[in-house]
This record gives structure tokens, C-alpha cells and sequence, in this order.
């Protein structure tokens, strides 16, 4: 065969290959156009279809994740039935966690990035817990038990997935300004800005009581605080937090400490009054500001293992455990809540043992 004539099919290879590339891009770009029209119709079902055929034509299109992910995510809005609810909101996740876990292919976006995928994720995970913790609360009324654990036991998977640790500040992406406000305050050097009122600490030690509203003090003062209370302070925990999962990152600071009850030496063993307090503080506006406080207590034995009654997790998840009513009716409790971006805190379940033993009761 003459170069001529080799030079003749390579050419016609090559067109073809870009004839398929352009049929191609031409399907994807139709079947995005479709799941963009059905979703702003509020046409779900349809964009679902659509969007999973742009995936079918190119399974590397970012665009098309997003979109099939963001489509699961209102219908599950518009469902009645709590747990088909919760598992389109999974169905959502799982759409895009999966192009986050895939290290393996390339994917490509045209109005979507790798970056728009985690936000959308991040958002979709609130979304789960908000509509979870609505449901628990439902049947809680309804003292509907059964139902309750059924659906702890079905969703505990996912659960423990959204219940990720507090991070160090090497582990998280924080910009620059952030880090270096975080590191003066750990430093004595960048006070911060308390706000009164924003916990009842009735349990345990009420920072209101010895820190001003709305006035600077370092992080040497907040420690300084707990010699003033006749205690021993166990230990102080610093970690990074992202309430409400926006990649603006707060600083948590949890502080353990103990105090002898006095009374308890006549007693072959010594009792403490363990006491948590956790403050969030983010950075605004270049400066720190104190957005939560949570705090709980506990009496134990010196020989009796205490385990901590709060938790805070990486997303804002705030998971509490602990002996509620006083000392009239001591009783067992819990509660889950959240904080969200902007600081503010709301609870999603609580569970006081008396409501379920009254029921029992009365039966």
C-alpha cells in the first residue's frame, strides 16, 4: 500500500473518531438539557431517567452526578412515607459518594466540579439527619418503640458514617487568615469574643457567671476560670469542626474537669463531680467568636469508670447522654441536635426515660 493511500484511511480514522466524539457530546448535552427542564419542572422521576441516560452515554460526566443526585434529593422531599423518604436521601448520597471514592476514573464537568459533588454530599448528609431525627421524634410521640429501633437498626450504617471525628488543623483545608487567628488564640495572643446566654448550665460550672458578654479574653482565661472553682481540671482538647458541613471551620475546644465533694471523705470511697464544658468558636470577620457552649455533669465514684456525656462531632452533630430531672426524680436521658453554619443550635431528638416508663406503666 502506497503512504498516499495509508495517509488517505488514518485521515478517515481520525474523522471518524471525532464523528463519534461529537455524537457523543451531542447525546450527553441532550440528555443534560432534559434533566435540567424536568428537574425546574419539578418533574423528578423524568429527570432521574434523563440523568441516568446522560450517565449511561459518558459515566465520567460530573454534570450528570450532580444532577441525578440533586434530583433524588427534592423528590425525597415530596415523599410522605418516612423511610422512602430516607432511602431516596441515600440514594442521593450514594450518587455522589461514589464519584468522590472513585479514585480510579477521571471524571469531568462542564458547569459541575469534583468540588461542587462534596458540597452537594455535605448538604444531602444534613439533609438525611434533619429528616432522621423527624422521624424519631414522630414515632417517639406515638411511643411507637419498635418502629424506633427498626429504623436505628436499618440506617446504623449511615449513622456512624455522618458521626465522623473532630479533625486536627493539619487534617482540614483552612485558608491561611483562619489558621493564623486559630493559632494566636492557642498562642494567648488573639482573644476571643464570649456571648452570655447561650447555654443553661445548670449541672455545672456557668462560664456567664465569671466572663462578660460580648468582651475579649484569651485562651489562658478560659483555663484560669476553672482555678477559681475549687477543682483539679483534668484536661483541655483542641480539634476543627465544620458545622453544617460549608468548609468554614470552627475551632472546639472541650474542657474536663473534676471536683471533690467534700462530704464524701467520711466514705470508704471519694466521689468527684465531673463536670464538661465545650465552647465552638469560629472566625468572622477576622475575628473569634464563641457560637456555642455545651456542658453536662455527672456524679461518680473514684473507683467507678466515667465515660463523657457529650459529644460533638466533625459535622456539627451534637450527641448528649446523661442523668436528667435532678435530684427529685433522677432519670436516665438523651438528645441529639445540631449546629448548623451560621452558629445556631437546634435540638433534632430528645428521650426522657419517664415518658416511655409512664406509658409502660399505664398500660
Amino acid at each position: 500500500m502506497s503512504k498516499g493511500k495509508r495517509l488517505i484511511q488514518r485521515v478517515f480514522a481520525l474523522c471518524f473518531v471525532l464523528v463519534l466524539t461529537a455524537c457523543g457530546a451531542s447525546k450527553l448535552e441532550k440528555q443534560l438539557d432534559l434533566g435540567a427542564k424536568y428537574l425546574e419542572d419539578l418533574d423528578y422521576d423524568n429527570a432521574i431517567a434523563a440523568y441516568t441516560a446522560a450517565i449511561d452515554v459518558d459515566p465520567a460526566s460530573i454534570d450528570a452526578y450532580v444532577g441525578l443526585a440533586k434530583a433524588y434529593e427534592e423528590k425525597s422531599f415530596t415523599i410522605d412515607d418516612a423511610n422512602e423518604s430516607l432511602d431516596t436521601l441515600l440514594l442521593a448520597y450514594n450518587t455522589v459518594n461514589d464519584v468522590l471514592s472513585d479514585s480510579k476514573t477521571e471524571y469531568v464537568g462542564i458547569n459541575e466540579s469534583l468540588d461542587s459533588v462534596n458540597e452537594l454530599r455535605n448538604d444531602i448528609e444534613i439533609s438525611f439527619l434533619n429528616e432522621y431525627f423527624e422521624t424519631i421524634k414522630d414515632l417517639s410521640s406515638n411511643k411507637s418503640q419498635d418502629e424506633i429501633e427498626a429504623l436505628q437498626e436499618k440506617y446504623a450504617e449511615y449513622l456512624d458514617n455522618f458521626k465522623e471525628e473532630p479533625k486536627t488543623i493539619d487534617e482540614i483545608d483552612i485558608d491561611e487568615e483562619s489558621k493564623k487567628v486559630f493559632e494566636g488564640f492557642l498562642n494567648n495572643e488573639t482573644p476571643f469574643i464570649y456571648h452570655s446566654g447561650l447555654v443553661d448550665a445548670s449541672s455545672g460550672y456557668n462560664l456567664d457567671e465569671v466572663l462578660a458578654n460580648n468582651t475579649s479574653y484569651t485562651f489562658g482565661a478560659i483555663l484560669s476560670c476553672f482555678d477559681n472553682y475549687d477543682i483539679k481540671t483534668n484536661f483541655h482538647d483542641i480539634s476543627f469542626i465544620d458545622c453544617g458541613l460549608d468548609g468554614k471551620y470552627e475551632l472546639l475546644l472541650n474542657i474536663n474537669y473534676n471536683k471533690f465533694d467534700v462530704l464524701s471523705f467520711d466514705y470508704d470511697s471519694c466521689v468527684f463531680h465531673v463536670n464538661q464544658i465545650n465552647l465552638v468558636l469560629q472566625v468572622t470577620d477576622n475575628q473569634l467568636e464563641v457560637i456555642y457552649i455545651g456542658e453536662c455533669g455527672k456524679t461518680h465514684f473514684y473507683d467507678e469508670e466515667y465515660e463523657s456525656d457529650m459529644k460533638i462531632y466533625y459535622n456539627g452533630l451534637v450527641y448528649w447522654n446523661g442523668e436528667i430531672g435532678g435530684s427529685e426524680m433522677p432519670r436516665d436521658g438523651y438528645s441529639f441536635g445540631i449546629i448548623d453554619a451560621d452558629g445556631g443550635f437546634s435540638t433534632l431528638y430528645e428521650f426522657d426515660e419517664l415518658d416511655w416508663s409512664d406509658s409502660n406503666y399505664d398500660e
